[in-house]
Parts: C-alpha cells; sequence; structure tokens
C-alpha cells in the first residue's frame, strides 16, 4: 500500500480522481484519499483496527444476503448463533455535510507522456429521482461509439481515449466526462469536450440513443445478476440502503426516461458549469 501510494505520481488518471472527490466533496470523508496516505498508512496499528472491526460490526449496522441453492432454514440456524454474538452498538457515526463544490480551475502533473482533461459536476444521491436520467445520460456520452467517443476521438483525433461517468452514493454523486490527450492539445481538447457537454445538455439524446443504450444498461445488470455473488450483492445493497432491487425494477425505471427527463436532470446538476481538473504530464 505505501508503495502504491509512493508511486501515485506516475498514473495520472488516478491523481485526477483524487483531485475531483477533493474539489466536489469538501470538508466529507470522501474528499480524502480512498488509498489513504503514507502518514495515515503509517499510523495503522492492530489495536485501531480491532476498534474499527467492533464499531463498523454490529447487529444494527449489519445486513447479509444470501442467493443461490442453499437450504434458507440452514443459513439462518448458522447465522442467528453467530449474530448474537456480536458486540452491541451504535455503528458508524455521523457523516459531516459536504461543503459547496470548489469552482477553481484545477492544473496537476503527474506521468510522463499523455495529459488528461476532467470536467464534472456534483449531482443528487442514490434515493434522487433523477438517477436513471443520468445513468442513461452518462452511458450516451461516453460509451463505446457514444457521443464523445464520435466527436473527440472519431471526428477530431482529440483523444486516446475519452470517458464519461456517473457515481452517486447515500451522500451526493459526480458526473464526470473526460478524456486522456496530447499535452500540446490540453486546451483544445478542453474546449472541445466543454462545447459537447453544453451541446447535449440543451438538445439532449435522440430516440434511438434512449432505446440502445438502455439496452446496454439492462444488459449490464443482467449480466451482473447471473452469477450468486451478483444476486446477493444486489440484495444486500438494496435492504441496506432502503433502494428497490432487481433487474426489472431497473428495467422499469430506464424504461420511463424521456429525452426531456435527461435535459431536466442535466440542468439540475449544471453541467454547463464543470469544474476543470487538467493534469499535465511531469
Amino acid at each position: 500500500l505505501l508503495e502504491d501510494v509512493r508511486t501515485l505520481d506516475d498514473r495520472p488518471g488516478q491523481v485526477g480522481s483524487r483531485a475531483m472527490w477533493a474539489a466536489m466533496f469538501p470538508g466529507h470523508p470522501w474528499r480524502l484519499p480512498h488509498v489513504g496516505t503514507v502518514a495515515s498508512l503509517k499510523r495503522l496499528r492492530p489495536g485501531a483496527m480491532a476498534r474499527w472491526h467492533r464499531q463498523l460490526f454490529s447487529p444494527d449496522n449489519l445486513t447479509i444476503a444470501v442467493a443461490g441453492g442453499v437450504h434458507a432454514d440452514a443459513v439462518f440456524e448458522t447465522l442467528e448463533p453467530w449474530l448474537a454474538a456480536l458486540p452491541k452498538g451504535s455503528g458508524l457515526a455521523e457523516r459531516a455535510a459536504p461543503g459547496p463544490p470548489l469552482r477553481s480551475v484545477r492544473r496537476l502533473h503527474a506521468g510522463n507522456e499523455q495529459a488528461s482533461v476532467n470536467l464534472c459536476v456534483r449531482g443528487p444521491n442514490l434515493y434522487s429521482d433523477d438517477r436513471a436520467a443520468l445513468e442513461l445520460a452518462a452511458a450516451v456520452l461516453g460509451g463505446q461509439g457514444g457521443r464523445l467517443f464520435m466527436a473527440l476521438r472519431e471526428g477530431r483525433g482529440l483523444g486516446y481515449s475519452v470517458w464519461a461517468q456517473w457515481t452517486t452514493g447515500l451522500d451526493g454523486g459526480i458526473f464526470l466526462a473526460g478524456l486522456a490527450t496530447d499535452p500540446e492539445r490540453v486546451e483544445e481538447a478542453r474546449s472541445a469536450l466543454l462545447a459537447e457537454l453544453v451541446k447535449f445538455a440543451d438538445q439532449g439524446p435522440t430516440d434511438e440513443e434512449l432505446a440502445r443504450y438502455r439496452r446496454m444498461l439492462v444488459g449490464q445488470m443482467a449480466m451482473s445478476l447471473q452469477q450468486v455473488t451478483g444476486r446477493a450483492t444486489d440484495l444486500a445493497i438494496a435492504h441496506c440502503y432502503g433502494v428497490p432491487w432487481g433487474l426489472e425494477h431497473w428495467r422499469a425505471q430506464l424504461d420511463a426516461v424521456t429525452g426531456a427527463d435527461v435535459i431536466a436532470a442535466l440542468a439540475r446538476i449544471q453541467l454547463d458549469d464543470p469544474l476543470e481538473i487538467a493534469v499535465y504530464p511531469r
């Protein structure tokens, strides 16, 4: 882990991601590097790990999901004495609410060859009615053969790779679009990427794009549920966070999204006014 942290500056994508989370969620735990720092890793001791485990693994804070060819009664018989033996506790402390996202442009340095440009905005949490619309928007923009791929990579040769992603959790989310590019073309790439985002936020997806990427997202979830671990994970997350589970609910949510819904969702997160994070080679 220490070696991973010490070599972080060799990986521009991770440097940009770290800066993005810090800027989008000031004052919140998500601002911190999830891999830790040299100082925080060196402070870890067995006693601290044991205390954290006792705090985290309490019956009130634990969800267990089992899927597959099992006998339900046997599962309960096995788990009940183990759960009864767990120390009682309140689980995790309340998290601080994030402050307003930072708006200043960030220019960083990492790696030795390519540059990367990320444009990002903060969005709603996983309970938002905009969740499916934003998922579809990210798919239309960032999918293989999607808007950004065709306009920036195939059309103008600006990017070695392009991406768009919507990530959400309990305390909010991030909508991100970016590309890896030649260091000499960073400004051109940034302007072109922003223009594509503004255009998409204004016009929304076509009916054909919505249909294609609905099928893709449903197919991705169907693949994840083919294995028992995928079904158990889906059940556990749904129960723990109080959200619906299963493929049919997700399909219904996606089917209900219209082009106007996507435009409205992107307007609410102000996709036309993103934070810019550019990472240049050292």
